[in-house]
């Protein structure tokens, strides 16, 4: 009776406490409703965005392993090897070897020359000499008077056809040198253009293929990066699928105080001992499996929100590494400064080129010179030979007539022998010379071949304007690509300070917790006046009733906690998962609880 009594005194108490956890226990989660629902919604902006980041980050990779820039670099490395060609043209070398050569022969044209002075020198004193005997023979020598006038212009003539093949041996000189020194800029000005081609265009083109692949490698990358990045979020997503089943554990909780304190209100002042114990035993058994309900649930659903703070960090991580990484794809000098240096470089090489080329058509038009002022001697030339002609003629007529005149024209006929060697002489001197004319003549048309061989201003235009356009091609490829590297950056940057964002903002699960924490406190502490104040007090004494509870349980983690609630492994609480049959005892189910 004693037992009686105590549990209807204790009733009120238990009826107010349990409605007042009921009230407070179910506004603990729906409390949250719009936070959670606010954490939804940005967690799928963050999807799309993520989506988004991907799709960009593919569209980067198949900038950066397109045909467009393979092929624009390979066609600008070709052009690079024509460029190199046009700086290792071989025929200035050979062009200085020339100039060696034919300034050698010219000075053996001057003391060729010189050998006709004598040989005019020679002739005015045999000249002289057959005026003399011509006048000590009076009436006999009249004819050789003429002879000896006849001698003595064609000298003059050798003179002056000498003179001017000794100008225009000058002019050639001139030529010559004009042609060598035009020669020896043209080598210095390729000289430049190679070095200028190895260690600035070479270089620019070798960092712009090394920027390039490393674009490349890191575009390669980020399709997969940024895959795993929308996965994970994507991961986050369905992960909150726990709210709902925390929220519906503590819907349960409250389902079971309900049955609690339903079955507390049946008890009246004038209920059955048996009746009074029965309805505070099961409040205590409900009680005691709730508590360990909303242990449960709070650790779950702080543990899960947790969990999405975490992986939100770790996701915002991923994505300032991806940005980092793309930050440093360029380098210290991006691939548009590359180009700019190697479009001036380029520019400066072809000016080069240009230059020697412009040097190369003043060398030929210096050449085709030299040729017409080979010919010009040559002309001259042959007026000598028929001079020669004409004396070795006169020194014949000569030995002639003085075979006529007799023993007294015997001197004369010296003279006319004389006349004759020096014709022979003559003959022999412009041979000479017009061996040197002839040599001269095919080292101007090897130098003017090689002049010819100069690059054509037209020829060097055509060539840099493919450079143009081909650095243009690779500056649009490569401007795309930053475009869309910055807009990767761009959208990372944001993702990752949203995510951290989020994240820190993220605190109603503390309140859940805190909530849930309370009410544990609360129904422990009913729990223990229970035990306190009915300490022999039997408990399980409506097992059918924990049974219809456990049914009412759809998830595993739920019937877990239960069974551990009710005392673990031990026959009562593995009887409440049977039909009745199956398990015999004290309250006929063999439930023992405790």
């Amino acid at each position: 009776m004693e037992e009686r009594s105590t549990a209807l005194s204790l009733s009120p108490h238990l009826r107010e406490e349990t409605e007042s956890l009921i009230s407070s226990v179910g506004a603990i989660v729906p409390s949250t409703e719009a936070e959670f629902l606010e954490l939804g919604r940005h967690l799928q902006d963050f999807w799309e965005r993520s989506a988004s980041l991907s799709r960009l980050a593919a569209e980067c990779a198949s900038l950066t392993s397109g045909e467009d820039m393979e092929r624009s670099v390979s066609a600008l490395g070709r052009e690079l090897g024509r460029l190199g060609d046009m700086c290792r043209i071989d025929s200035g070398n050979d062009s200085l070897q020339q100039f060696e050569r034919i300034t050698k022969v010219v000075a053996d044209l001057g003391s060729v020359l010189g050998d006709f002075g004598r040989i005019v020198r020679k002739l005015q004193m045999l000249g002289i000499s057959t005026r003399i005997e011509s006048a000590r023979l009076g009436n006999t020598g009249r004819g050789f008077n003429t002879l000896a006038d006849d001698v003595e212009k064609l000298g003059l003539t050798i003179v002056e056809h000498s003179a001017k093949i000794t100008d225009k041996s000058n002019i050639l000189s001139r030529h010559l040198a004009s042609a060598r020194e035009r020669t020896a800029t043209i080598l210095a000005s390729q000289s430049d253009c190679a070095e200028s081609l190895v260690t600035t265009v070479r270089t620019n083109m070798d960092s712009l293929m090394r920027l390039a692949e490393n674009s490349r490698q890191v575009a390669a990358r980020l399709p997969e990066r940024t895959a795993g990045i929308e996965s994970a979020i994507a991961e986050i997503v369905r992960s909150l699928q726990f709210h709902d089943i925390v929220r519906q554990q503590v819907e349960h909780v409250e389902h079971a105080m309900r049955d609690a304190l339903e079955e507390m209100g049946r008890l009246t002042s004038r209920s059955s001992e048996e009746e009074a114990l029965g309805a505070v035993s099961f409040c205590a058994d409900v009680s005691e499996v709730q508590l360990q309900q909303m242990v449960s649930a709070r650790d779950a659903f702080v543990e899960a929100v947790d969990s999405v703070i975490a992986n939100l960090g770790e996701v915002a991580g991923s994505v300032h590494d991806i940005v980092s990484d793309i930050a440093g794809s360029a380098g210290d000098q991006g691939a548009d400064d590359i180009l700019r240096r190697t479009g001036t470089s380029i520019e400066e090489v072809m000016g080069g080129i240009r230059e020697f080329a412009q040097q190369g058509h003043s060398m030929a038009e210096t050449m085709r010179e030299v040729a017409d002022t080979v010919g010009e001697m040559a002309d001259f030339v042959s007026d000598i030979e028929e001079v020669g002609e004409e004396i070795e003629l006169i020194a014949l007529n000569a030995s002639i007539k003085a075979a006529h005149t007799g023993s007294e024209g015997a001197a004369l006929g010296v003279l006319a022998m004389a006349i004759q060697a020096l014709s022979v002489e003559a003959r022999d001197k412009t041979s000479r010379v017009s061996d040197i004319l002839t040599t001269i003549s095919e080292v101007s048309d090897r130098l003017q071949s090689n002049a010819s061989t100069s690059i054509k201003t037209q020829e060097v235009d055509g060539i840099l304007g493919k450079f143009r356009e081909m650095t243009a091609d690779i500056g649009s490829t490569n401007q795309k690509v930053g475009s869309c590297l910055d807009g990767l950056s761009e959208q990372g940057n944001s993702l990752a300070e949203d995510l951290v964002r989020r994240a820190n903002e993220v605190e109603f699960h503390h309140r859940v917790g805190d909530g849930l924490h309370a009410a544990e406190v609360r129904t422990q502490a009913m729990l223990e006046r229970i035990r306190t104040e009915l300490p022999t007090m039997e408990r399980g004494r409506q097992p059918e009733r924990l049974r219809a509870m456990l049914d009412r349980y759809t998830m595993e983690a739920e019937r877990d906690v239960y069974r551990k609630a009710l005392g673990g492994g031990e026959a009562g609480a593995s009887c409440l998962n049977e039909d009745e049959d199956a398990c015999t005892g004290e309250f006929g189910n063999n439930v023992e609880l405790f």
